[in-house]
């Protein structure tokens, strides 16, 4: 168990080591310009997060890429979800802050992937990043492949646990896509 957590640690910190470089890559693109692709990628990901935003989770989830619905269960998914958005409380604002492509990402085709930032405020938790991760599915649409909320100000109290449930989630899926092997069910 103690090589597992071990193991388990690391793998986040590789991703959220990777997700941050991503980030900072993607703090010089511009806010959904006019490029075609970046319009629908923003669209996709503005469609879904207002699922999200409905707390209607399991639909969030069947409307995922199937790159997120392998590598996170439903009941999970919807089963955590709403630890970490509730207490945040509803969005008073959300504006798209930049859209960028990335290639080969784990897991995913190899097609260009689709990043979109979002600066939120919610009722609770005043200054976020939302973070949405598209790849274009089999049936041509951007489908979200993750999501991850972020901020560089203090957190709502219990958001940090929130957070963490959701790195370890994130954890659970790469090792998942790395291994072949599901770690939920151990």
């Amino acid at each position: 168990m103690a090589l597992f957590c071990s193991k388990m640690i690391k793998t986040i910190g590789k991703i959220f080591f990777r997700c941050a470089v991503a980030c900072i890559l993607l703090s010089g693109v511009a806010a959904a310009s006019g490029d075609p692709g970046e319009r629908a990628a923003c669209r996709a990901a503005e469609k879904w997060i207002a699922v999200i935003d409905a707390g209607d989770y399991a639909f969030s989830w069947q409307e995922a890429s199937d790159v997120f619905q392998a590598a996170v269960d439903r009941k999970r998914w919807v089963d955590n979800l709403p630890q970490i958005r509730d207490p945040l409380g509803p969005v008073i604002t959300r504006t798209v802050d930049t859209v960028g492509f990335i290639e080969n990402q784990p897991g995913a085709n190899e097609e260009q992937n689709a990043v979109v930032r979002f600066k939120t405020s919610f009722e609770n938790f005043k200054s976020a990043t939302e973070t949405v991760m598209l790849t274009p599915d089999k049936d041509g649409r951007w489908r979200v492949m993750g999501y991850y909320i972020t901020s560089g100000f203090l957190a709502p109290q219990g958001f940090g646990v929130a957070l963490l449930l959701l790195l370890v989630t994130a954890g659970a899926w790469y090792l998942e896509l790395k291994t072949g092997r599901s770690v939920a069910k151990k």
